[in-house]
């Protein structure tokens, strides 16, 4: 008797640790086909993935996506916001860059140790930040001045862009449209 309960126990524990476990929406894909280019100088990774034929959604491309976005402090993969994927590669569509041109990740998903962490030394860093959410990516294209990115990041008025001057990269998100000015140093 005291087997079967534990056993009990034990599967509504997991059942209400996957009901809680962060999901994402692949089912409402923009028409058409993408493809991306994604690398991480860091760790030397870089993946080239179709996230989306036909309309449809590539799942095991979200799945190289989550992992390429990873928190680099814990590992932790986090599902990433297909909107986040397609606003970038359609940032890079209206820079007139080919699908085959890499674009630099430096950071995608926090978790909320690594974004409390990091916001003890960096004051720029969010509370909420869309980092925490897998909404957010902080980017950069080589050979491509990290103003002008910004700037037609900006006109796109899909959500946060904001230009770190230090590290010449851009943060891009898909939350509310508005941006900040980050000081050098």
């Amino acid at each position: 008797m005291q087997k079967t309960f534990l056993n009990c126990a034990l599967f509504i524990l997991l059942a209400l640790i996957v009901s809680c476990a962060p999901s994402r929406d692949l089912s409402k894909a923009p028409e058409g086909d993408q493809t991306i280019v994604l690398w991480h100088r860091q760790s030397g990774e870089r993946i080239d993935v179709t996230t989306r034929r036909n309309g449809q959604y590539n799942k095991e491309a979200f799945e190289q996506i989550d992992r390429i976005f990873r928190d680099r402090h814990t590992g932790e993969e986090y599902p990433i916001d297909p909107k986040l994927i397609d606003l970038i590669a359609y940032l890079r569509d209206k820079l007139l860059m080919s699908p085959s041109d890499p674009v630099e990740l430096l950071s995608g998903y926090r978790s909320p140790e690594s974004n409390t962490k990091l916001a003890t030394i960096n004051k720029y860093v969010a509370k909420n930040s869309y980092h925490m959410k897998g909404q957010a990516a902080d980017i950069r294209i080589p050979e491509m001045n990290s103003s002008a990115l910004e700037a037609v990041a900006k006109t796109i008025q899909k959500g946060g862009v904001a230009l770190y001057p230090d590290s010449g990269h851009v943060h891009v998100d898909t939350g509310p449209v508005r941006g900040w000015s980050v000081v050098r140093g």
